[in-house]
């Protein structure tokens, strides 16, 4: 194999991740009520999708970052029986906060734990600014497929991804 060859391969992403947004005002939550806008295959890919999204879509649409095979719903196999990692965020930062976890979750590096790293399912940004002036903040998550991996310190140190308030919450409490 020769350097470029060599060079390009190392651009890879380990998983394929599928970028959804849904609308806040649409009520309905069945598959269809997701809009599938890109398949990232590699970093080079995932730079340049980023450099077109703008603060105001991340502030104002919900956003779902999905590994590939896996639906964007609680619902789906693969997070039926896990949770997420919920993180309040200052829709001031959001956008900065949403970069720094979108790379480190693309590049497989949102924990040094490797058996949670693989079990990361996606990351998801709810707005919470609903024409409220109080409420100027986002929740962003970070789902997971089981519940074994529970403590948000496992997660790496973000700058805006505050440990202190994160929380676990089951996708479904009755399992």
């Amino acid at each position: 194999m020769n350097t470029l060859s060599k060079n390009i391969n190392t651009f890879k992403v380990i998983n394929k991740w599928n970028f959804y947004i849904h609308y806040s005002d649409n009520k309905s939550w069945d598959l269809n009520s997701y809009i599938h806008i890109i398949s990232i295959n590699d970093v080079t890919q995932a730079i340049l999708f980023e450099e077109q999204l703008s603060s105001k879509m991340i502030q104002n649409c919900m956003i779902f970052i999905m590994k590939d095979g896996i639906n964007p719903t609680w619902e789906d196999p693969k997070n039926i029986n896990g949770g997420s990692f919920s993180y309040k965020i200052n829709n001031k930062v959001l956008y900065k906060v949403f970069k720094l976890v979108y790379f480190s979750l693309i590049t497989n590096n949102l924990t040094p734990n490797k058996g949670l790293s693989s079990k990361i399912n996606g990351i998801t940004i709810s707005p919470k600014n609903t024409m409220t002036p109080k409420k100027n903040f986002s929740i962003l998550k970070i789902w997971i497929e089981n519940c074994n991996y529970i403590d948000p310190d496992m997660i790496y140190p973000l700058e805006g991804l505050e440990r202190k308030g994160c929380i676990f919450r089951k996708h479904n409490p009755d399992k």
